[in-house]
C-alpha cells in the first residue's frame, strides 16, 4: 500500500503520516483482520492512557487512525479482493473545542525551556512558532530549503517549505533571529536540518512530534507542534494582521479554514473591548469616572 501511495506521487512526509496511523494497527494485530470486532477494539483502545498520551490520543488522531484503516482496506479489497472490515465502523466522534494557543508568556516560557536543551531544539521552536508550519512540513525541512535575498533595497529571510500534499510547496518569511538560529545548528553534513541527538539520524514525522511535545511538557505549557501553528495565527490578528496576508502564510487552500483563527480571535477582542475602550473607566458608560 504504501508502495502504491508513492507511485501515485504522493509526498514522503504523507507516507510518514500513513505509516505512523498505521503502526497501531501492526502493534496489535499480525494479520490483517477479517472482521469488525478486532478492529473496534483497537479504536476504543487508543482512548487508553499512553507513555506520550496520558489521557489516550486526542479526538482528530483517532479519527486519522481510523482514516488510515478505512484506506487500507479499501487498497487490499481493490487489489486483493479482501473483504472490508471497517465497512460497518462510523467514524469516530470529534468534541468540538477551542484550538489551544499559548499565552506571549507561554511562549516566551517555551522559547527558553528550549534554548537551554541545546541549537536544534530552539531553531525548531522558533521555526514552528515564526513560520506557523504544520508537522509534516518542519520535519521534512532540508538545508537547501533556507532562503536570503537582498535586492538592494531589503533583505528578505525564509523557508522553502516542502509540499505536504495540500496546497503545493510555497515560500514562507521568517524573521532573521530564526534564520540566524537555524544557521547556528552543528555542520553535520547531512542534507536534514533536524538530527537525532543521540543517532545522528534524521527526526521522523513522530520523531518532530515527539521532541515538541516534550519540550512544552518541560515548559509546563503542554500541547504539540499544532497548538504552536495555533498561537501563531492568534497572535497574528492580535498584533494587528490581517486575515488574507494569514491565510497566505498558513497556506490554507480555502479561506473557510483561516476563518476558524479570526472566530478564535474574536474571543481576545471582546476582551480587548473591554478594557480599552474610551468608556471602560466611566461606572455608568460615559459620565462619572470609576474610583
Amino acid at each position: 500500500m504504501i508502495a502504491n501511495r508513492r507511485a501515485t506521487g504522493r509526498s514522503a512526509a504523507y507516507e510518514s503520516w500513513l505509516r505512523y496511523m498505521l503502526r497501531f494497527l501492526i502493534d496489535a494485530h499480525e494479520t490483517l483482520p477479517t472482521s469488525p470486532e478486532p478492529l473496534e477494539a483497537l479504536l476504543a483502545s487508543l482512548r487508553e492512557p499512553r507513555p506520550r498520551a496520558p489521557e489516550g490520543l486526542s479526538d482528530s488522531s483517532r479519527k486519522n487512525v481510523w482514516a488510515a484503516l478505512r484506506m487500507l482496506y479499501r487498497f487490499a479489497g481493490e487489489r486483493f479482493g479482501a473483504v472490508d472490515a471497517m465497512a460497518t465502523i462510523h467514524q469516530p466522534s470529534i468534541r468540538t473545542k477551542l484550538m489551544r494557543t499559548l499565552s506571549e508568556a507561554q511562549m516566551q516560557r517555551l522559547l527558553w525551556v528550549a534554548r537551554k536543551r541545546g541549537p536544534r531544539d530552539y531553531a525548531l521552536i522558533r521555526v514552528l512558532l515564526d513560520a506557523a508550519l504544520r508537522v509534516g512540513e518542519a520535519a521534512r525541512l532540508r538545508w537547501d530549503d533556507l532562503l536570503f535575498d537582498n535586492d538592494g533595497e531589503r533583505v528578505w529571510y525564509g523557508l522553502a517549505v516542502p509540499d505536504e500534499g495540500k496546497t503545493g510547496g510555497s515560500e514562507v518569511p521568517i524573521l532573521p533571529e530564526t534564520y540566524d538560529a537555524i544557521r547556528r545548528l552543528p555542520a553535520t553534513g547531512r542534507p536534514e536540518l533536524w538530527l537525532n541527538k543521540r543517532t545522528g539520524e534524521p527526526l521522523t514525522f513522530s520523531g518532530v512530534q515527539v521532541t515538541v511535545r516534550r519540550l512544552m511538557a518541560a515548559a509546563g505549557c503542554g500541547g504539540g507542534p499544532h497548538t504552536l501553528r495555533h498561537t501563531f495565527a492568534r497572535l497574528y490578528l492580535l498584533k494587528g494582521g490581517d486575515p488574507v496576508s494569514l491565510q497566505r502564510i498558513m497556506r490554507h487552500r480555502n479561506f473557510a479554514t483561516t476563518r476558524k483563527y479570526v472566530d478564535l480571535y474574536l474571543g481576545d477582542v471582546r476582551r480587548q473591548h473591554a478594557r480599552y475602550s474610551p468608556l471602560a473607566d466611566y461606572a455608568d458608560g460615559g459620565s462619572t469616572p470609576r474610583g
